[in-house]
């Protein structure tokens, strides 16, 4: 588990308390410090080893650009045109947004080198989920993974996982396994040693495509804290192994945008019909709100009226184009929520 010493520079000092007490109350591992006065938050950051150093914009000054930080982002009062400061090339937060948001924001851009570094050994990651609860969810993913395999020839390494409740995924393929996806996140948590060993301990296979057993018990996925989600989701992504992970994502895990912000492609499922519509409208919403910079990964697939059409290679295929055929991620055509 990472620790970080994040510090807050800001004038107004319920502002500042605020935001560290947020951070602090989600990850309790983290050292917070908060600032409204330049010389103090600049002699901490000299005495100690400052990973992150938050400045409200209007406030950094050459002083603090010389610090010796991990990541130096500005908290801008206006909602940022730009990602970044186009005079001093620094990374721009916008203050007045959910603190939650704020947070994700800050992991993004204090990990960004290391994710760079590690690209070429990290897996690639497709998320589906259906705002309207669609029951084809787990089958078109099931679908989508074989379809990534290239026919189960095994010529890509594709891991399927279902986070969602109730997916009934081990009765639709009429396989279970002495392992599920509880016990991978319990040994994960309580035992020392290599991720992906622990992971092929609990891992099955069928037509090329690889599997965890989902957790049989829905409340299972609920009670697990997100700082847990988060941990196992990085080490998932950087350490199982797989060319693709195929994550079957609901709504009842505390780590719901951070899955998708590891995803490099987001299908969201999409169904015709007056109370599918009002849901599809409402999560329209949480995802202009919450899922900032989601948005150019996500593809839009309306399904089929009967579930049976989804099974088979040639629905995902002429949906979701040459994603299937050569491993691109190219946005479907559908409409949008």
């Amino acid at each position: 588990m990472e620790h970080l010493v994040i510090v807050i520079y800001a004038e107004e000092a319920a502002y500042v308390e605020a935001l560290c007490g947020y951070f602090l109350q989600e990850e309790p591992w983290n050292r917070l410090h908060g600032f409204t006065e330049e010389e103090a938050a600049a002699c901490f950051c000299r005495k100690e080893k400052a990973d992150v150093l938050l400045v409200e914009e209007g406030l950094l000054t050459e002083s603090l650009e010389g610090l010796q930080v991990g990541l130096l982002a500005l908290l801008s009062r206006d909602k940022p045109q730009d990602a970044v400061d186009g005079s001093r090339g620094y990374p721009k937060i916008y203050r007045f947004q959910p603190a939650d948001s704020i947070l994700r924001q800050v992991h993004f851009l204090y990990q960004a080198p290391e994710r760079e570094k590690a690209a070429e050994s990290s897996s690639k990651v497709v998320g589906v989920y259906s705002p309207a609860k669609d029951p084809g969810q787990t089958i078109f993913c099931w679908e989508l993974a074989k379809g990534l395999s290239r026919g189960g020839c095994g010529e890509n390494k594709i891991l399927y996982v279902g986070i969602i409740e109730n997916g009934g995924f081990t009765d639709y393929l009429e396989m279970e396994g002495e392992r599920d996806l509880s016990d991978l996140l319990f040994l994960s948590q309580s035992r020392e040693g290599e991720f992906s060993g622990l992971l092929q301990s609990c891992v099955l296979e069928r037509n090329g495509v690889y599997f965890v057993p989902p957790m049989e018990q829905p409340l299972d996925i609920l009670l697990l804290d997100k700082a847990v989600w988060k941990i196992f989701l990085e080490k998932l992504c950087f350490q199982s192994g797989y060319d693709t992970i195929v994550l079957d994502i609901g709504t009842m895990f505390a780590a719901f945008w951070e899955a998708l912000s590891l995803c490099s492609r987001i299908y969201l499922l999409l169904r015709k019909g007056e109370y599918a519509g009002a849901r599809q409208k409402h999560f329209a919403r949480l995802f202009a709100a919450e899922g900032k910079g989601l948005e150019q990964k996500a593809s839009r697939i309306y399904l089929p009226e009967q579930m049976e059409s989804i099974a088979g290679k040639g629905f995902v295929r002429e949906l979701c184009g040459q994603e299937v055929e050569d491993g691109e991620t190219i946005p479907a055509g559908a409409d949008p929520l």
